[in-house]
């Protein structure tokens, strides 16, 4: 089945792509931020999977503890590189939302800062993945990546994000057109991962 996506992947790259600038086109102007909804949803959508991917690392990471095979070390050291560069996308996204939106950079903002402590976390294990190849001690880095982000984001306070301001929203399509976004930028991130997986592999080979 990965190899039928892998082979694929243009189309659904492309296709995927296409859905999400239809998804934002459509999506209904919101009261307080009216268009510029699409870019906090744009936004979300990216943060999330980042997420999703760091959680998929340190899942990856625990079964190469229990099984001790390399190839689920290599699956983890993959997703976490692609929610490495999620992470750093989304940083970027989010200082323009606050400049677009609200008019400054608002970095002690607690889910803000949070998100910078996070950036701060990934970049050391970042290097420690470039420097080190002791599987098990980046496993274990790994794993605490995921917990930190699930962990940090779900104890910050909440001042500029408004909580649950997706699925507490009394608009159902908002609801929909998320979980779609999130879904798609999944698929994206998923394939890019396999890419990296086949890179790293092919060093290992060498």
């Amino acid at each position: 089945m990965l190899e039928s996506l892998w082979e694929k992947r243009l189309f659904l790259i492309t296709a995927c792509f296409s859905i999400i600038v239809f998804l934002l086109a459509i999506l209904p102007p919101e009261a307080r931020l009216g268009s510029k909804v699409r870019l906090v949803y744009f936004h979300a959508s990216i943060a999330e999977n980042a997420i999703v991917f760091f959680l998929m690392a340190a899942a990856l990471a625990i079964i190469y503890f229990t099984s001790g095979r390399e190839r689920s070390f290599l699956r983890a050291k993959s997703f976490f590189l692609v929610g490495f560069y999620l992470w750093i996308f989304q940083t970027i996204l989010g200082g323009l939302n606050m400049k677009i939106i609200w008019g400054e950079f608002f970095w002690t903002e607690p889910k803000a800062k949070m998100g910078l402590v996070l950036l701060l976390l990934s970049v050391i294990i970042y290097i420690f993945s470039e420097f080190l190849s002791v599987a098990s001690i980046l496993s274990a880095l790994y794993i605490l990546m995921g917990a930190s982000s699930v962990v940090g984001l779900a104890f910050t306070s909440d001042v500029f994000h408004p909580k649950n301001a997706i699925f507490g929203s009394d608009v159902f399509i908002y609801k929909v057109i998320f979980i779609l976004l999130v879904a798609l930028f999944f698929l994206i991130s998923f394939l890019w991962s396999m890419s990296v997986f086949k890179s790293i592999t092919s060093k290992q080979k060498k």
